[in-house]
């Protein structure tokens, strides 16, 4: 048996190109005219069988929001409905073209939700269920870091205020919590001066949740702000490839 038989296979669906990985073993295929089709050009090899396999999206495929679930709801149909509509109004997208997802370990008034597009999404699990592979994480790339570099960070506290900054192949996701929860998300195409955006970003987020926002530690990931909020200090990431 391979030493490297148990560990997962990565699958990342960048914004121009796809990339499946384990460790001795890489390949890729650009995206190109319809993005499911992609897959079968990453030529799987037979290895890639009955394993475990984490999906990473790139942020611009997918759509983020933190939801603010209103008092009365009740049961998971009328959240799954909410978290729905809030999609639709802010960002226009919804129906059988999006799948919706709500992290559900989140505690408090909020959560951090996001939309990715049904095809990519249905594309990835045929290809699993038919190659006999257990997806065990299908995330966007915010998510993925955060996950890796700041589990629990803004459950850690009450009081804690922070925010993470993930830059990718040219795009911003920036996300704030404060008081135990989260509380605003943002991404965007970052265009030549993501320091610039970064510092702009942040301080708007920031005003948009009041007294909320105190001092907090910015982590960041692929950029470097110009611009901090009065009180708030940086801390650059490394090591979540």
């Amino acid at each position: 048996m391979s030493r490297f038989s148990a560990e997962p296979w990565r699958l990342t669906l960048g914004e121009r190109t796809w990339r499946l990985a384990r460790a001795g073993d890489e390949r890729t295929a650009p995206v190109e005219g319809e993005p499911a089709a992609a897959l079968a050009g990453l030529g799987w090899p037979e290895e890639a069988r009955r394993g475990a396999l984490a999906v990473e999206f790139a942020d611009a495929w997918l759509r983020y929001i933190v939801i603010e679930w209103p008092a009365g709801l009740k049961g998971g149909s009328e959240r799954e409905a909410w978290a729905a509509e809030r999609m639709r109004s802010v960002h226009g997208v919804g129906g059988p073209e999006w799948a919706i997802s709500v992290d559900r370990g989140a505690s408090g008034d909020t959560a951090l939700a996001c939309a990715a597009p049904r095809t990519l999404v249905d594309a990835v699990a045929r290809l699993a269920a038919e190659r006999r592979l257990r997806i065990t994480a299908m995330q966007g790339s915010f998510v993925t870091v955060y996950n890796r570099l700041l589990p629990g960070s803004h459950v850690g506290g009450k009081g804690a205020c922070g925010a993470l900054g993930v830059c990718r192949e040219g795009r911003l996701t920036l996300g704030l919590w404060a008081g135990g929860q989260w509380r605003r998300i943002r991404s965007a195409n970052a265009g030549g001066d993501v320091g610039a955006m970064l510092g702009r970003m942040l301080p708007g987020l920031a005003t948009t949740i009041g007294d909320a926002a105190g001092a907090g530690v910015l982590h960041v990931l692929g950029a470097a702000p110009q611009v901090l909020p009065e009180g708030w200090s940086v801390q650059v990431c490394e090591g979540a490839a």
